[in-house]
């Protein structure tokens, strides 16, 4: 993608530039709220707890438990890897470590893409971009394998963000551009929504903020009407 001229993306004063920029930031800030991450700590609870009583049944089965039970574990450690992402990083890492040891066991593939999945935005969020790319291809190559349409969305729009982050606005959009249209062929509302906000915010970080408007004007149209 090439980036047009400097002075065709700023018609504005400078007035005008800073005033779009408080509108900006507190706008993100409550479309990443709508779409964050961060999980009550009721639902928290409920997810260890489902666990635990997942460990008593497969113990009261014995011999009897087949071992592609576990894939019922590894969904669970899945969800609450996702729960501590924004408030316990290192816990997610734990549970998205226990959720790929487990599926490499019993040769779930799925476990497997997602435990790369969460390791690759773990690694993002921490500024080891190398390491986040090396898991995040991992995870696009097996949820591609799998014809996972939402993991290989998931997947991109995690490798947008680690580009993002970077700097290396023109390649994070193309990331972002590939979630969206796999939202958009799931017929993914909440998807569709959330690209969108991404995209927006990598043009406001590219300094594009006719560009972003758009976006996050259609990122908050679907909010509202989906609520």
């Amino acid at each position: 993608i090439r980036r047009p001229p400097r002075s065709t993306l700023f018609p504005y004063t400078t007035l005008f530039r800073s005033t779009l920029k408080r509108i900006f930031i507190p706008l993100f800030i409550i479309l990443s709220t709508f779409n964050g991450f961060c999980q009550e700590q009721k639902q928290i609870d409920s997810l260890e707890n489902e666990l635990v009583k997942f460990e008593v049944i497969k113990k009261e089965m014995g011999s009897k438990a087949s071992k592609m039970i576990d894939t019922t574990k590894v969904n669970i450690l899945n969800q609450l890897s996702i729960s501590y992402f924004n408030n316990n990083p290192d816990k997610a890492y734990d549970y998205a470590h226990q959720c790929w040891i487990i599926s490499t066991q019993i040769g779930y593939k799925k476990g497997i893409a997602r435990a790369y999945n969460r390791f690759g935005w773990i690694h993002n969020q921490r500024g080891e971009y190398p390491l986040a790319l090396e898991y995040l291809n991992k995870a696009i190559k097996l949820f591609e394998e799998l014809h996972n349409r939402e993991g290989i969305a998931t997947s991109n729009s995690y490798m947008g963000s680690v580009y993002s982050n970077q700097g290396n606005y023109p390649e994070g959009q193309q990331y972002y551009q590939t979630a969206l249209k796999y939202y958009e062929e799931m017929k993914d509302v909440s998807g569709i929504a959330s690209a969108h906000n991404d995209i927006g915010y990598n043009f406001y970080n590219e300094g594009n903020y006719t560009e972003a408007l758009k976006d996050y004007t259609i990122a908050l149209k679907i909010y509202k009407d989906s609520n």
